[in-house]
């Protein structure tokens, strides 16, 4: 990714650093994205990742390696496609609008509902 018109350019600096394996952890909290850019998927090497959205796309489930995330921004649901993360130990989901877990996020043999903090 040299760079997407669409993303702002601190976004794209970080995922560059991600995507040559400078580091393992994304942290775009903190800028205005609607949605998580496609080269997400591609970081499959992610151990933490941080994001503020209002939608969450099935590309996350990608994301094998990951064990620490955290989803804020107005989420109204838990999305399924976390469910398929293999490693995920860590959830937050401060700051969303959720009124109620998905019965599989607590019955997780890797007990990532132990990590995860309400909403507020």
């Amino acid at each position: 990714m040299t760079g997407d018109a669409t993303l702002p350019r601190a976004a794209v600096m970080r995922i560059n650093r991600c995507l040559r394996g400078e580091s393992d952890v994304l942290d775009l909290s903190d800028l205005p994205l609607p949605a998580p850019p496609g080269q997400v998927r591609d970081l499959t090497h992610l151990r933490e990742l941080r994001l503020n959205l209002t939608a969450v796309p099935d590309r996350l489930g990608t994301l094998t390696a990951l064990t620490h995330l955290r989803l804020g921004g107005g989420l109204t649901h838990v999305p399924e496609a976390l469910r398929d993360l293999p490693s995920l130990t860590s959830l937050d989901l401060y700051g969303n609008e959720l009124t109620e877990l998905p019965a599989w996020l607590g019955a997780s043999p890797r007990s990532a509902a132990s990590g995860c903090r309400g909403t507020g």
